[in-house]
Parts: C-alpha cells; sequence; structure tokens
C-alpha cells in the first residue's frame, strides 16, 4: 500500500532517529537506507533537531545521536525485552518470506537494549538486524504486501477484496471478506486471518499465502458481533483450521515408549490428555477439528505413533504406509486389514 505523504515522513523521521541512535552514520549510508535524497536528508534531520533531539558530527563526518541525550526508544523491561527478541526470531525462522517490519522491529530492540538494559547485547541485535536489511531486495515481495494490506484492514475494522485460492482448488475466487482476527501457524509456518465471508455468509479462515494477489482495502468498515469468541473456536482447531459446523473428533494415538517423554514435554493442543501405560508407552487423546490438518504431524513420528481411532485417520495411515511401500519398492499385501502391517513397518521404519 502507498503511505500518503504525512505518514511517510512521519515512519522515516522514526527511522531516520533510530538509526542515528544505533551508532555513527554516513550521510550516504543514510540517504541509502532511507531511500530519499540529499535534501529530504536535510529536511529530517532538521525536524529532528526542532523536536528536541541532539545530533552530532565525529571526526568522520558521520552522524548520530547520544542515547544519553533523549529518553529512552522503546520502553521494555529485561524479561520484555528477551521475550520480544524470542518472538521475533521464531517469526523470522518459521517464515521463510522477507519482512522488512520483522526486521526494522528486531533493529529497534536492538537500540533500546544497547541504550538501556544490555548495552553489551544490543549492538549485536542491531548488527543482526543490519545484516538482514542488507539481503533484502528493493522492491516489496507480493506477500509483503499482502501482510501490510491485511494489517490495515484488520486494525481500521475495514473490509477487504481478496482472490483466494485453497489448497484443494484448481482455480481461485474473489470475495469480500471481514478480517475478525490475525493468528500465526507454527505447525503450518503460515499466518491466517480469521472472519466472516460476504460470499458464503460464515465464518472462515484464510490462509495469507493462499492469497492470489494484493488485497483491496475497501472504505466500507465492519463490527465483529458481540458473539465472536476466538478462544472458543480455535479450542478445538488444530493449528489454526476449524469447522463452526462439526462437532469435534476425538483422536487418540499411542506413542512407543522411545518418545514418550518428548510428547510429553510439549502442549500439542489445548484439549489434550496423555496418560503411561504399564509398557511405558503413552495414550495421547484430544478433541480436533479439521482431522485432515494433522495428518502430516501424525505421519512425521513414522512408527512411533499409533492412529487408535478414529478408524477413518488409522485406514489413511495404512493407505499411505501402503503408497510408500510401493514407492520404494517393498512388499507389501494389499488386502485390507484391521490393524498395522507390522511387517511393513519393520521394512519402512526398522521398528
Amino acid at each position: 500500500m502507498t503511505l500518503d505523504k504525512a505518514t511517510a515522513k512521519s515512519e522515516g523521521l522514526d527511522r531516520l532517529k533510530r538509526y542515528l541512535l544505533s551508532g555513527h552514520q554516513t550521510r550516504d549510508k543514510l540517504k541509502e537506507i532511507l531511500v530519499i535524497d540529499r535534501t529530504t536528508l536535510w529536511r529530517w534531520l532538521k525536524s529532528l533537531e526542532k523536536a528536541g533531539y541532539v545530533i552530532s558530527e565525529d571526526a568522520q563526518q558521520r552522524l548520530y545521536i547520544d542515547p544519553a541525550t533523549c529518553p529512552t526508544y522503546l520502553k521494555l523491561s529485561q524479561n520484555e525485552s528477551v521475550l520480544l527478541m524470542l518472538a521475533l526470531r521464531l517469526f523470522q525462522q518459521y517464515n521463510d518470506k522477507p519482512q522488512r517490519t520483522a526486521v526494522e522491529l528486531l533493529h529497534k530492540l536492538g537500540v533500546q537494549l544497547q541504550a538501556g538494559v544490555a548495552p553489551a547485547v544490543g549492538p549485536h541485535v542491531v548488527a543482526m538486524a543490519e545484516a538482514q536489511r542488507a539481503a533484502l531486495t528493493g522492491e516489496h515481495t507480493d506477500y509483503e504486501r499482502t501482510i501490510e494490506a491485511v494489517s490495515t484492514a484488520w486494525l481500521q475494522s475495514r473490509k477487504l477484496q481478496i482472490r483466494y485460492r485453497p489448497r484443494h482448488a484448481h482455480r481461485p475466487f474473489d470475495e469480500v471478506f471481514h478480517p475478525y482476527m490475525i493468528e500465526p501457524s507454527a505447525i503450518g509456518r503460515g499466518t491466517y486471518i480469521i472472519g466472516y465471508s460476504e460470499l458464503v455468509d460464515r465464518l472462515r479462515v484464510r490462509k495469507l499465502e493462499r492469497i492470489k494477489r494484493t488485497p483491496m482495502v475497501l472504505d466500507e468498515t465492519f463490527s465483529i458481533p458481540e458473539t465472536f469468541d476466538v478462544q472458543r473456536l480455535l479450542a478445538g482447531a488444530w493449528g489454526i483450521w476449524f469447522d463452526v459446523d462439526e462437532r469435534p473428533t476425538t483422536v487418540t494415538l499411542r506413542f512407543a515408549a522411545d518418545v514418550a517423554d518428548r510428547v510429553e514435554e510439549t502442549r500439542w493442543h489445548p484439549s489434550e490428555r496423555k496418560v503411561r501405560d504399564a509398557d511405558g508407552r503413552l495414550m495421547w487423546t484430544a478433541e480436533i477439528d479439521a482431522v485432515d490438518e494433522m495428518l502430516p504431524w501424525i505421519r512425521g513420528w513414522g512408527a512411533d505413533c499409533e492412529v487408535l481411532e478414529p478408524q477413518a485417520v488409522r485406514d489413511a495411515l495404512i493407505a499411505n504406509l501402503r503408497r510408500q511401500a510401493h514407492l520404494y519398492g517393498l512388499h507389501t499385501d494389499s488386502a485390507p486389514s484391521d490393524g498395522p502391517d507390522l511387517h511393513l513397518l519393520n521394512e519402512l521404519f526398522g521398528a
């Protein structure tokens, strides 16, 4: 989205102030980072000085602001700083697309640490952010434009015109969407919006990575119904997916004793229940919406995880094993079975 001039200047001044707080900068470097010309840089420097910031110049004609001459840029406690750092790094690691906003926020955090609670650590965080910024391309990506548009619509309660292609669909469709909530999914490594679709007149989930072009933020606003309860909706969701029309499905898995400790140390779902049997195996039960979404997670445990119920999921895993056996040229009887093919499991996973 194109920012209006006042907003662009405000954000530009904010970034200029932060760069000057983070260390000594040449004028050429500042123009390059901010993508502005010499005249604009001069005007912005004057604006900062009028706002009370003392801009100094060293022997190499590099500009800087001494943190001691101004208030702390971002007021966070030590624990808040560490938590924000971990959250940002986790977001950057699971999201394989460049995120200028995440880079700038990381830089802000580094400046805060450097000027306040951790002066020895801050420069390393600043250097990390600057290295990430250098790796960014000049143009915003389609995904960046998409998340910026979605963010604007969500924060301002404005409707979105989107073109969306579901995972199993051959063609995308157009709809007007009311974004009620933005939610990340660590399991699927994606970002989702939960809201109301005018096309189907129901609550729906849309994955940002499946939006096929930059959404249009409409002038028309919407109101979130008082009955909207995101906690209730997500209570039975695996990751982010949920179905408001169907009751959750009880899923029961049996994990081998070798991996039971690993399964127990993580809370995989809000409704999960874990019980050990006499042999040290772990019985895991949860109420799940959209069970298909958890199949990759189940398959990831290999022969250390057996599906006990529902039978449809058990059958789907057995069919998948048979396809794997065929793919790798392993012998397997194609006749249906009420239980897992132990010979096949041994061949595939060495169990």
